[in-house]
């Protein structure tokens, strides 16, 4: 599933990139319900372990769908191995692994001593409040999604001042974001 999970990332920074915004909504419709589809028909077809027809589904829709990608993807394909790329990919992305293991780890070990000391209801509200605050981290994806082929291309221009404004737009927008999660939690 990795696989898949590599060439639809790569699928989805080209045409994210190219602004072709229409051509990915409509994969991720599609990717949504056929995988529900999927495994309504997994479900129903299932004596027991019902559960796994999500998980089923979920995975022959990402390899089908990551063998359509390749196929779109084959135009933008140089295959050639460079010792030098390697490492400087491995050096960029290895320091970010503990980063982002920190905070599922983190997370885990909050929701046990929650759990240890106060009990499980406590530990599920904990665990409602943290997703509800990752709401932020969606909100600043999506605009992050959205500014990247814009940022280029004023990077490219030299304009900096499209790049400081835009930038600063963004950081209010997230700002007055943060200000509302925080004035209406607890």
């Amino acid at each position: 599933m990795t696989g898949c999970y590599v060439i639809l990332s790569f699928f989805w920074q080209i045409h994210e990139a190219t602004k072709q915004s229409a051509t990915l909504a409509r994969f991720n419709l599609f990717t949504a319900y056929s995988i529900f589809g999927l495994s309504v028909l997994i479900m129903v077809g299932m004596k027991s372990q019902r559960y796994m027809g999500a998980i089923w589904a979920y995975c022959l829709i990402h390899l089908l769908l990551s063998v359509y990608a390749v196929g779109k993807l084959r135009p933008h394909w140089r295959l050639a191995f460079s010792k030098k790329h390697l490492f400087y990919a491995m050096a960029f992305a290895c320091p970010l692994i503990p980063y982002h293991l920190s905070g599922l780890v983190l997370y885990q070990f909050d929701l046990l001593m929650i759990n240890k000391t106060l009990g499980a209801a406590d530990a599920a509200l904990y665990s409602v409040a943290y997703s509800f605050g990752l709401l932020l981290s969606v909100v600043y994806m999506a605009f992050y999604s959205a500014w990247i082929p814009d940022y280029y291309r004023h990077m490219n221009r030299r304009d900096h001042h499209h790049v400081v404004s835009g930038t600063n737009r963004i950081f209010k927008i997230l700002l007055f974001c943060a200000a509302l999660l925080v004035f209406f939690g607890e």
